[in-house]
């Protein structure tokens, strides 16, 4: 057994390090407890540090956040990083969900924070969860936005009782306006405007990593685009630079729809994602990206678990298949690794038809605005 060590008081908190270093969605679903923590703390110093500059992007601009730090790069870099960290004397850091790996455990530690906060994993105590002061056992049956606020009830048991639970994606008047100036140049300006995003992030060539198992097939996408095309509808192909050239062969193939490329940084791609009527997309944190700014989005999922980081609110659609193993994504419930080891090769997102997929966007384009 673990050492529980959580009736050690965490107040009061003149300044917190809230780390979110898994990923630009993760980061997004933890934004309702970043707006928590600044509602109970008003004039402490809440930090964040996150992998890198993208993941930045949704809170750079939020109230919520004092400072965004990007993890460096190279161990030497590294170190000096934790030595200007431990410099700050930060009274507590508390890492988002999921955190089941000893490296986060350890980070924290090295910060020389008296209150290292987390959440508890089954054999968590191999992975350094020792290291940890306070923490809340994980729970497999709710969402990610849930498990972020459910470490709220260490400070007060009922704490996350009403909180807003809707993510965001703190946008800027510059943001907006670049967008605005992006559509009018592209002709868009009359069009109703259609998001996909046909990648799930870096790595698509690795194939035990997500993002190569939780695309969809590039052609259905395709075909997909052909279907839904109307004279008044324009799609719009979203992506980061490592899926250009995936975002290229999907365009090529779609036939005589209009269908644009977003290339633009991640904060006025979220700002163009505010002015489409719809997103279709695999499991990614452009997924989220359009959620939070308040696009109904139709989701593919395959190996992993839309119970856990399905887009947030009742205006989404999910579309999944289930069958024998699936979802397969042991993280972070059962394993520390991220890896999707995938036992149908892809068969579970290939089960979800074109047909499917256009049905449903059809039903949420019927819709009217809320």
């Amino acid at each position: 057994m673990m050492k529980n060590r959580n009736d050690i008081p965490i107040a009061p908190i003149d300044s917190m390090l809230i780390v979110s270093v898994a990923g630009i969605g993760n980061t997004i679903l933890a934004t309702p407890l970043l707006r928590a923590l600044r509602q109970r703390y008003p004039n402490a110093r809440l930090d964040l540090l996150v992998w890198n500059r993208a993941a930045a992007a949704p809170v750079e601009a939020d109230p919520a956040i004092d400072e965004v730090q990007v993890t460096p790069r190279g161990f030497g870099a590294w170190l000096r990083f934790v030595y200007r960290l431990r410099q700050r004397r930060y009274d507590a850091v508390l890492t988002v969900f999921p955190s089941n790996q000893a490296a986060y455990h350890l980070f924290a530690w090295l910060t020389g924070a008296r209150c290292r906060i987390g959440h508890a994993y089954a054999g968590g105590r191999k992975r350094g969860e020792w290291l940890l002061t306070h923490r809340v056992q994980a729970d497999p049956e709710i969402h990610d936005v849930e498990q972020n606020l459910a470490l709220l009830r260490l400070f007060d048991e009922s704490a996350a009782d009403d909180m807003d639970r809707r993510p965001f994606f703190t946008l800027t008047p510059a943001d907006r306006r670049e967008a605005d100036e992006w559509v009018h140049r592209a002709g868009l300006a009359d069009k109703r405007l259609i998001g996909c995003h046909p990648g799930a992030g870096a790595a698509v060539s690795l194939q035990h990593w997500q993002g190569y198992f939780k695309r969809w097939p590039q052609e259905r996408f395709a075909e997909a685009i052909q279907g839904l095309a109307r004279p008044d509808r324009a799609f719009l192909l979203f992506g980061g630079p490592e899926e250009t050239e995936l975002k290229q062969a999907v365009q090529s193939a779609c036939g005589d729809a209009t269908v644009h490329v977003v290339d633009a940084s991640l904060s006025v791609t979220a700002a163009v994602l505010a002015r489409c009527e719809l997103m279709i997309c695999n499991d990614s944190g452009l997924m989220h990206v359009a959620a939070a700014v308040g696009t109904p989005v139709v989701a593919l999922f395959g190996p992993t678990q839309a119970s856990r980081t399905a887009p947030w609110g009742d205006a989404h659609t999910i579309l999944f298949k289930p069958g024998a193993g699936r979802p397969c994504l042991r993280y972070p419930f059962h394993s520390s690794k991220s890896k999707i080891r995938c036992p149908c090769a892809g068969q579970c997102l290939r089960d979800i038809t074109v047909d499917e997929v256009i049905a449903q966007a059809e039903q949420q384009l019927s819709r009217e605005p809320v």
